[in-house]
């Protein structure tokens, strides 16, 4: 999937085209950042546990050098994708 939306960035580069979707998503996430404010408890808390994560999966906006970088180590069998949910936590593991 990663390689997949990588040539998709490519080919929009160079058509010089936009995602337009994509594009929506993120001002839409930009305007909800700032209207949040005056949001209620409630809906605050909808925003930021599941909106903006999901904004975040979809827009997933990375620059094509970093993409590179990131695909050629996911290949290499150094980088791999965790699933993650409410329940999961991070451990830091101790320096060798």
């Amino acid at each position: 999937m990663l390689k997949a939306k990588y040539n998709k960035a490519e080919k929009s580069i160079k058509r010089h085209e936009s995602v337009y979707w994509k594009e929506m998503l993120a001002v839409l996430c930009f305007a909800m950042n700032h209207l949040a404010k005056y949001f209620s408890a409630e809906n605050m808390q909808r925003l930021q546990k599941v909106l903006i994560p999901l904004f975040s999966i979809i827009i997933a906006f990375v620059l094509q050098k970093p993409y590179v970088e990131l695909l050629a180590l996911y290949q290499a069998g150094v980088l791999s994708l965790v699933s993650v949910g409410v329940d999961s936590s991070v451990k830091r593991q101790e320096d060798e």
